[in-house]
């Protein structure tokens, strides 16, 4: 259980810790959402240490670049550079193993930063902050079990092909904490605005590509993060 834990946080951060084997994908995805929560405690520390200072939304921002290598952020802008490339579907894949940024990624991801600047300068130090990174972590495991894997290899591919329905049920503690702190009609709310989210991300990925690859993976963590950010700031 705890290697698990601390290989899918080594995988997602920039934390490494040795376990003493090697990473099995179908170990770690069932962590996800721990992992996430611990980037989110983190996240949830810089913004209550920094309360009230004018640069904690930048602080914040660059916490989550710094603890996961802004590996996401990568994904992210990749994504942008292939799904609004207007391309054939193979090329679209072919443009997002580029490693140089287009202009469409370089937008995206200012868009992206900006809205989630936005959501910090609002949301205060609440410790709903801490759950969000986990959700949208949890977000890609769905994404693993819902699309077939769009390219014939890649290091995503072991991911999609090592997820069970059984790491769903890693959700459900955050389920609880949510109902339990923010009570009925905000657990409902929160819920239907993740549920809508990770549904359009997988409906579009599914019409552009027909699947998912790791680089769509850490564009979704992202997407629904800054989603939820900005409900939660609403």
């Amino acid at each position: 259980m705890m290697k698990g834990f601390i290989q899918a946080l080594s995988f997602l951060t920039v934390i490494r810790i040795r376990t003493g084997g090697e990473y099995r994908p179908a170990a770690m995805i069932p962590y996800f959402a721990p992992a996430g929560l611990a980037i989110g405690a983190g996240l949830w520390a810089v913004s209550h240490v920094t309360d009230g200072f004018f640069l904690r939304p930048v602080l914040m921002l660059v916490y989550l670049a710094a603890v996961t290598g802004a590996l996401h952020l990568d994904g992210f802008i990749d994504t942008a550079d292939a799904l609004f490339s207007h391309r054939s579907r193979e090329r679209k894949l072919e443009i997002m193993k580029d490693p140089h940024a287009g202009s469409m990624g370089i937008v995206a991801v200012a868009l992206l930063l900006l809205a989630k600047w936005s959501a910090f300068s609002q949301i205060g130090g609440i410790w709903l902050i801490a759950v969000i990174p986990a959700y949208a972590r949890f977000a890609a495991v769905i994404g693993m079990l819902a699309l077939p894997y769009a390219r014939k290899e890649g290091l995503g591919k072991m991911f999609a092909e090592g997820a069970g329905k059984a790491a769903l049920l890693q959700i459900i503690p955050f389920m609880i904490a949510v109902f339990w702190f923010c009570g009925l009609s905000f657990f409902l709310w929160f819920h239907f605005v993740f549920i809508i989210c990770v549904l359009l991300v997988l409906f579009f990925y599914r019409f552009s590509l027909g699947g998912i690859t790791g680089d769509l993976m850490g564009a979704m963590i992202e997407f629904i993060e800054a989603a939820l950010f900005i409900f939660a700031a609403l």
